[in-house]
């Protein structure tokens, strides 16, 4: 499996809550949230059964499916990020780098942020040939992450997301040490030895960033 898709199946999977000011407080805010029960159902139905299928089948339709999902999630729940940013990872996976940026822009306006949704945004910005503001985009997005890790060290989504982006952004090695800092703090997680093997055998070609 490439890296770049076991990035997206960890996207796919992780919990995904807005943050403002306070960010420990935020994010303990909002995992006690409420949702409309619909809304989980439509969430869950665009993120693992339309999003999954396409990324094993590749089939273009699916995405189509899992937009309309999120649509009616968003009408369900106007102020939850999880539909905002999973319909953001649809339309990078339909390579509409456009709507993608949008879609984030429109999440962060409405004072939803997260690292990992800066992190598409600065890739989608880098399809663009938008370099300078993608540049931008990955000092906030390097800044954000080093402050969730700091709220959830024991994290190993965030961990692993926060990996990626540093291997895109400043290359394989850089990406290495990182990931060798956390087994050391984890030596017993599978899945962080796992990811460091996945890392160490992708050529840094197909990671850092001014390669693509």
């Amino acid at each position: 499996m490439k890296i770049n898709n076991l990035l997206i199946i960890i996207l796919l999977i992780s919990s995904i809550v807005s943050c403002s000011d306070n960010q420990c407080d935020c994010l303990e805010k909002h995992k006690s949230e409420i949702l409309p029960s619909d809304y989980k159902d439509l969430v869950n139905q665009a993120v693992f059964n339309h999003l999954g299928k396409f990324y094993t089948e590749r089939d273009s339709s699916y995405l189509d499916s899992a937009i309309m999902d999120l649509n009616q999630a968003i009408e369900l729940s106007p102020r939850m990020l999880p539909a905002y940013y999973y319909k953001s990872i649809v339309y990078d996976a339909k390579r509409d780098y456009y709507a993608t940026i949008e879609i984030i822009d429109s999440a962060i306006n409405n004072s939803y942020q997260n690292p990992d949704m800066l992190f598409l945004k600065a890739k989608a910005l880098d399809h663009l040939q938008r370099t300078k503001d993608a540049e931008k985009v990955l000092k906030e997005t390097e800044k954000l992450y080093n402050q969730w890790v700091s709220c959830y060290p024991d994290s190993i989504n965030l961990i692993t997301t926060k990996t990626e982006f540093i291997a895109y952004y400043k290359g394989k090695e850089v990406a290495l040490k990182e990931v060798n800092k956390y087994i050391r703090q984890h030596p017993n997680n599978d899945f962080l030895l796992n990811y460091r093997e996945l890392l160490e055998e992708t050529p840094n070609s197909e990671i850092l960033r001014c390669n693509k």
